[in-house]
């Protein structure tokens, strides 16, 4: 659709953040009543599941066959909080909620959907607000706590018993990278034209640690390395604080960008 539609910013009298109760609700009952939630717990556990269980199935086959047929298996770490973190750092979490998220506003764009929301009595801000508060708590659900825990659960017969506060901290850590991804895909939902051009650039951002290198005096800028930072927090390091100042302002700033690209956006 074409229609131009006169900005929140631009309506006298209109309140910021107008509507965004109604707009959370929305939201949050089209997740609810979908299947996406669903793909993404399912996806995600399975997936993090069988990284935890690398290990167990490396030793397990090392004392199923002769050892000269095992003998080019390297011995990995059979402690819980290695296996588990491993799952955890691989991040495969955040390229499924990144696929999750990719559409969000792409397909009310071109549904037109977008437009008629935009219609009513609400703030664009408010759209966009409701779309990031709505998508970080139910990935932080099913993205996050729900595989993690599971993941846990099932490495306790294969390792043992994992800290309880490390886990805590991976998800912590893993709920702030869905709440930085959910503003860097939701913002460029309001740029690109199609849900394929979101969920590619969101991972070419993933990737970006790739690109500059590990050096910890470039990293700890990024926020990706957010994770991280929590549990080296927890674990007692020493790890300063520039990290989650960069994931705090880079955050608020995309989505800041995000909600004045929506509010000036034709629709």
């Amino acid at each position: 659709m074409t229609a131009s539609i006169i900005t929140p910013a631009a309506s006298a009298g209109t309140p910021r953040l107008a509507g965004i109760g109604a707009l959370v609700r929305k939201e949050r009952m089209e997740w609810l009543r979908g299947r996406r939630a669903w793909v993404v717990a399912i996806v995600t556990t399975i997936l993090m599941v069988l990284t935890a269980a690398n290990a167990w199935i490396n030793m397990t086959l090392r004392g199923a066959f002769p050892a000269e047929e095992t003998a080019d298996l390297e011995p990995l770490s059979m402690l819980p909080l290695d296996n588990i973190g491993m799952a955890v750092s691989a991040q495969l979490f955040v390229i499924v909620a990144i696929l999750a998220l990719a559409s969000l506003v792409t397909k009310e764009r071109e549904s037109g959907t977008l437009a008629w929301v935009a219609s009513k009595p609400v703030a664009r801000s408010s759209i966009f607000a409701a779309k990031w508060i709505a998508a970080v708590a139910m990935l932080a659900l099913v993205a996050a706590i729900v595989p993690l825990g599971i993941t846990a659960a099932l490495a306790v017969p294969m390792y043992g018993i994992p800290d309880g506060m490390a886990l805590v901290a991976m998800a912590v850590g893993m709920i702030a990278l869905v709440v930085f991804y959910a503003a860097v895909a939701l913002t460029l939902g309001t740029i690109l034209p199609s849900t394929a051009a979101v969920a590619g650039a969101t991972i070419g951002v993933l990737s970006i640690p790739l690109f500059v290198g590990f050096t910890p005096m470039i990293t700890q800028f990024l926020p990706h390395s957010i994770l991280g930072w929590i549990m080296g927090v927890a674990s007692g390091a020493d790890v300063g604080f520039v990290t989650p100042i960069a994931w705090a302002v880079l955050t608020v700033g995309i989505g800041a960008y995000g909600i004045r690209r929506i509010e000036r956006l034709e629709l």
